[in-house]
């Protein structure tokens, strides 16, 4: 399995998120401040977590890699579940009523339905801007 799932969310969702997953893990790497690893027996997924910057969020995102590149884990199955978990908990958690578009580009504006979206954020970003990466001009838009 490959696959990977982005989102936007707080600090505050994240530490549910983690809590929700713990009896699901084995540990948690926190390789970074802006990387952590769920393992499940020799095989990882990676929480690339939001973080803000000045009035930016900027996605998030979960991901797993099982196979391809010469990659082969003896937990590679029991990952993939956990991993199916923690996407259909976001999916059931979150929203994906969002727009994106380029700032630089008229009429650039589509809807997207492949970012999620926490209600904190929902509620709390009046003020902040929503990218994928930091000053990019490419900007999600919460659907009212």
């Amino acid at each position: 399995m490959r696959s990977e799932l982005q989102f936007f969310m707080f600090p505050k969702d994240e530490v549910e998120f983690i809590d929700t997953f713990l009896e699901f893990i084995d540990g948690i790497d926190e390789e970074s401040e802006a990387q952590y690893f769920f393992t499940i027996g020799d095989c990882k997924i990676q929480l690339l977590r939001s973080r803000q910057k000045g009035n930016q969020l900027i996605s998030g995102r979960i991901s797993i890699a099982t196979h391809g590149f010469e990659l082969n884990y003896k937990s590679g199955k029991d990952a993939e579940k956990v991993y199916s978990k923690m996407r259909r908990w976001i999916k059931k958690s979150y929203h994906n009523n969002l727009t994106v578009e380029n700032i630089n580009i008229e009429n650039s504006k589509q809807e997207i339905n492949y970012f999620w979206i926490s209600e904190r954020v929902i509620k709390g970003s009046k003020n902040l801007t929503l990218r994928q990466i930091p000053n990019s001009p490419v900007v999600f838009k919460i659907i009212q």
